[in-house]
């Protein structure tokens, strides 16, 4: 006797918990079932399901989100090293199924499950194997420098990154999702020796200043040289993972949001925006009760929220651009950068922000580039 799927999710592969994820099985135990109790690692109970003519179904879909979401998509991690294990990306689960039958005897069967927190759409279906490491991110990428930035990779095993000449030996958590920050900035960059101390906040070795304040160009080979590169990131499988990164200059609002698939995106908007502020009376109340003379009121509020709205330009994004950063219009949690360029970044460096409901252009077939545009909330403590 033993427990079958006829409908099965993949235990050897990341599993998006945003979307449906079903199973449907039976036991091949000629007494009829009476319930199925699905044991999963982080509840205090099981979940306890009855069947329809013998057959089980159950969509993890509501209870893993909840279980991986602890924090609310929080950036918990404040970097020391480029590369940081993030066990809030993703999540391991042994789950456990056992079968009652109408004589009260039972049958067991386990299956190990790793979720990370991405959403998939139909049409882009991946196919990641947790043999294997991923980048969770669009594999072409616009950086700003002199910002934090970080690039979410699930990681095999020890990784070793390269640019040109330079190989630098990371250490990673074996099955697990780790961050490659190629931005420490635990640090300010500092006038005197501003070269030092750049060079320890980016994955580097002998870059050369120049009279610039937005980068840093190299003479043997820094990881990230101005312009394009091309970063390889070699796991302990075959296939090695290439990302183009482009360096640019630095200068406007800077926005970090949780992506859909499961790590952080960043974009540095336009330095000229505008920006306005919305104040709304929640109520009031009378107290015009006195003669004129003694009237200086006649009547008091009861409270008032106040909303800042700023409004934000993407000019002349690539398409490649606009994979990058679309889906901050979908995301769960939008942070903005408080400090400027080059500042040491410390937890209170981040802002948490919403976007303003809005239609927004994200593809134009007659046009090669497209401006996005972005408005977001920022709310406003008041005395009232």
């Amino acid at each position: 006797m033993a427990i079958t799927f006829s409908k099965s999710i993949s235990t050897l592969k990341l599993l998006n918990a945003y979307n449906n994820n079903v199973v449907q099985f039976s036991s091949d135990n000629v007494l009829d079932s009476v319930k199925c109790s699905v044991d999963i690692p982080g509840l205090t109970l099981p979940f306890e399901i009855t069947p329809i003519n013998n057959v089980f179904e159950f969509n993890y879909r509501e209870v893993i989100s909840a279980l991986i979401n602890t924090n609310n998509f929080k950036d918990e991690i404040l970097p020391t090293t480029n590369l940081e294990v993030d066990n809030s990306l993703n999540g391991s689960f042994l789950v456990t199924y056992t079968i009652t039958f109408s004589d009260t005897s039972t049958e067991q069967i386990a299956e190990t499950y790793v979720f990370i927190k991405s959403v998939e759409q139909i049409a882009n279906v991946s196919n990641r194997l947790l043999s294997e490491q991923q980048i969770l991110t669009p594999n072409i990428l616009t950086a700003f420098k002199g910002y934090p930035f970080d690039i979410g990779h699930y990681s095999d095993g020890n990784i070793t990154i390269t640019n040109t000449s330079l190989f630098v030996d990371l250490t990673s958590v074996s099955t697990n999702t780790d961050r490659i920050f190629l931005s420490l900035g635990d640090s300010s960059l500092s006038t005197v020796d501003e070269r030092v101390v750049f060079e320890d906040r980016v994955i580097a070795d002998g870059g050369t200043y120049e009279n610039n304040p937005c980068w840093i160009t190299s003479v043997s080979g820094n990881i990230l040289n101005v312009g394009y590169n091309n970063i390889t990131i070699i796991g302990t499988t075959t296939e090695n993972l290439t990302i183009k990164l482009e360096d640019i200059n630095c200068g406007g609002t800077y926005l970090k949001w949780f992506n859909n698939k499961g790590s952080w995106s960043y974009w540095l908007f336009n330095p000229i925006h505008k920006e306005k502020t919305t104040v709304k009376t929640l109520d009031s109340f009378n107290v015009d009760f006195e003669s004129i003379d003694n009237t200086y009121a006649t009547e008091l509020i009861l409270g008032r929220t106040a909303t800042n709205t700023r409004e934000l330009l993407g000019s002349n994004l690539s398409n490649d651009e606009m994979l990058q950063i679309k889906d901050i219009l979908v995301s769960p949690r939008i942070e903005m950068y408080n400090g400027g360029y080059g500042d040491a970044v410390t937890v209170d460096s981040w802002q948490t922000v919403k976007i303003k409901s809005a239609s927004q252009i994200i593809l134009n077939t007659k046009r090669e580039f497209i401006d996005f545009k972005l408005t977001i909330e920022i709310n406003q403590y008041t005395q009232v």
